[in-house]
């Protein structure tokens, strides 16, 4: 178990031999590796033996059976970066792309200007699919447009696991 200085509860794992993978002859001196580090460390499928090219050990190093199911910065994109919201039929919105691997994350997505105000709350506690776009046009929650600038989407994307990752993307709002 770990603790923070103040007691509180942070972790824990309950061991049992047969985590190890099941054709070593001897599991003795082999090191169990944590696969990734933003799954739970109660879920037994998320341990694996370190590999023997690594000496069955990676203190200091990435864990040799490491994979992470963390969302990458590219899996959430921003189109077009520029937006002009005159109702001109062309650059009027962005669209915000969030490509997933797994199911069941949801998303908090803000919208703040460049001196870090709170514009609009675009989604909160939205529940995403795996392939997810959504649309800014260029307005504040009132629905009144914003002031020309630099524009900053956060992105706050959590599931049920305890997973959580935050993602900034910027949108430039422009007039003609």
């Amino acid at each position: 178990m770990i603790q923070s200085a103040g007691d509180n509860f942070l972790d824990s794992l309950t061991y049992h031999e047969d985590m190890h993978f099941g054709l070593l002859n001897d599991d003795r001196d082999v090191s169990l590796e944590r696969i990734d580090p933003y799954t739970s460390s109660a879920d037994r499928d998320n341990w694996h033996s370190a590999s023997q090219e690594s000496g069955f050990a990676t203190p200091g190093d990435v864990n040799s059976q490491y994979f992470s199911s963390e969302i990458s910065d590219d899996r959430i994109t921003v189109s077009p970066k520029i937006i002009t919201p005159d109702n001109d039929g062309r650059d009027d919105v962005t669209s915000i792309n969030i490509n997933l691997m797994d199911a069941g994350y949801s998303a908090n997505i803000r919208i703040f200007d460049a001196q870090g105000r709170d514009v609009v709350v675009l989604k909160n506690n939205y529940l995403l699919g795996t392939e997810n776009t959504l649309f800014w046009d260029g307005t504040k929650g009132n629905h009144e447009l914003v002031d020309s600038g630099y524009y900053i989407i956060y992105i706050q994307l959590f599931d049920l696991k305890g997973n959580v990752q935050h993602f900034k993307k910027t949108v430039v709002v422009s007039s003609k």
